[in-house]
């Protein structure tokens, strides 16, 4: 598989998206834990020198830089992170150390908050060397690799049995299509290169989640979600791997405002622009609509349903709990469902008195 370097050049739009991706996730992820006294970490394992060739930030400045954003919080309130950056090439490694230090020495109040700790380590060691501290705290993994290494079977279920750890992993997917029969990708993972060839290419990320997600041990909380990110001529893409369900919302949330049209990809991947709303002719329904139509006829079958059954629903799916809220608002005017009170409240409930029936009332 070639060997990429995105830091020796201006980073392009993928590459912006990706981190961007990153960098809302972690103005999400990080407010969780700042209200709670001891740590949580940030791990960056192929961190890069900290800046790209056009001094745009790379991952390890803006984690810096979202951490320093709750310093003052995490000073009132005893918290400290931990941000383990990794990066094998000596000479990154160098000026990654430089860049992080000269942010530090301007941002005084992240300093106090903020232990960061370098390494240069070969990835195959480095996530086993972690898995007591990754089991102890609150942890946030990027893996911005290079192969596929971190997606394999083995990985996949390490990552199973880690159950405050939030993963986003980058892989380059369309090199599946293109060298997926090699010893390189076979020996590691088992996928059937053939039926990600038959789709469009434009489907390889997403159609490569689906077979790895069910690699995962049924009995796993581990679920995989997609963000597919076109960089012509190759689609990459990235894995979003999690246990708890609060964590998979805020990645839907976030990936939903990234692209309102289909919320797993920074282009119109299923060529949805100027598609009618309705089925006409035999035309595929948006992505939305097409949400729409499942959650009626999974109501209907239901016939009596409740708020957090349309929850998991609605992560099943890949949409965020606000659509389906939507919906349901309008087939309650509609008359085809009752419900108690004047919202839906799809959520992740934590008390029995917060769950609300849905009953089908309609034809």
């Amino acid at each position: 598989m070639p060997n990429r370097d995105h830091h020796e050049k201006p980073f392009d739009d993928g590459t912006l998206i990706k981190l961007e991706l990153f960098e809302k996730y972690m103005e999400s992820w990080i407010p969780v834990w700042i209200h709670r006294r001891g740590i949580f970490q940030i791990f960056d394992f192929f961190a890069g020198p900290g800046y790209g060739k056009n001094g745009a930030p790379g991952s390890p400045i803006r984690i810096l830089t979202k951490i320093g954003n709750y310093a003052d919080t995490m000073i009132k309130n005893g918290v400290k992170a931990v941000v383990y950056l990794n990066e094998f090439k000596h000479s990154k490694l160098t000026r990654l150390i430089d860049n992080c230090s000269e942010f530090m020495k301007k941002n005084v109040k992240t300093a106090k908050v903020v232990n960061v700790v370098y390494t240069s380590e070969d990835k195959d060691a480095l996530f086993d060397r972690h898995q007591d501290s990754l089991r102890q705290f609150p942890s946030l993994v990027m893996l911005d690799q290079n192969g596929i290494d971190y997606i394999s079977p083995d990985y996949l279920h390490k990552l199973s049995s880690l159950q405050r750890v939030d993963t986003l992993i980058f892989v380059p997917s369309s090199y599946f299509t293109r060298f997926g029969m090699t010893p390189e990708f076979g020996n590691r993972i088992d996928i059937d290169v053939e039926a990600l060839r038959e789709d469009s290419p434009s489907n390889v990320h997403r159609n490569l989640i689906d077979q790895l997600n069910n690699l995962i041990p049924a009995n796993s909380r581990l679920t995989l979600y997609p963000f597919t990110i076109k960089k012509s001529p190759n689609i990459y893409g990235i894995v979003f791997a999690a246990t708890h369900p609060l964590a998979v919302e805020k990645f839907l949330d976030i990936s939903w405002k990234l692209n309102t049209l289909n919320g797993e990809a920074n282009f119109d991947i299923d060529n949805e622009v100027g598609r009618p709303d309705t089925d006409l002719f035999g035309s595929p329904l948006s992505k939305r609509k097409l949400f729409e139509q499942q959650l009626e006829e999974f109501l209907r079958s239901e016939e009596e349903s409740t708020n957090l059954k349309v929850y998991h629903f609605c992560l099943k799916f890949g949409h965020p709990k606000r659509h389906a809220n939507e919906f349901l608002r309008k087939l309650k005017i509609d008359g085809k469902i009752s419900y108690t009170g004047s919202q839906p409240t799809v959520k992740l409930v934590k008390t029995k008195s917060e769950i609300k029936q849905i009953k089908w009332t309609g034809p």
